[in-house]
């Protein structure tokens, strides 16, 4: 993990690792950071901010879509398991709630893991 004793590969300065470190973590890009970017050129800090807008809300998206097929999948499995125990089937109907869960569990915690 990067810190000040240890800086991150490319960051020549505490000053540099600093902007660098605050843009990773920060929800939006510090007013420092934006006005160095404004040294460079004065259209760079809207371009800055229209980009970080446009990844949220591309990830908002994703994350809404997410919940939405997750949704529907438990219903699914809820569903299928009722279907199964109406239908005497209970081995059948304890598989499926339980192999979809641990299903659901898996991906959950994998796509988790995998974001940060």
């Amino acid at each position: 993990m990067p810190n000040r004793a240890n800086p991150p590969r490319g960051a020549q300065s505490d000053a540099e690792y600093t902007c660098i470190h605050e843009y990773k973590i920060a929800a939006i890009p510090s007013a420092e950071l934006l006005r160095e970017y404004d040294i460079v050129g004065h259209d760079l800090p809207s371009k800055v901010i229209t980009a970080w807008q446009s990844g949220h809300d591309r990830s908002f998206r994703y994350a809404m879509a997410a919940l939405i097929i997750g949704g529907l999948l438990a219903l699914g499995l809820l569903g299928g398991f009722i279907y199964l125990v109406m239908q005497g089937h209970g081995g059948y109907a304890a598989t499926l709630l339980g192999g979809g869960t641990l299903s659901m569990v898996a991906g959950f915690r994998s796509v988790r893991l995998n974001q940060r």
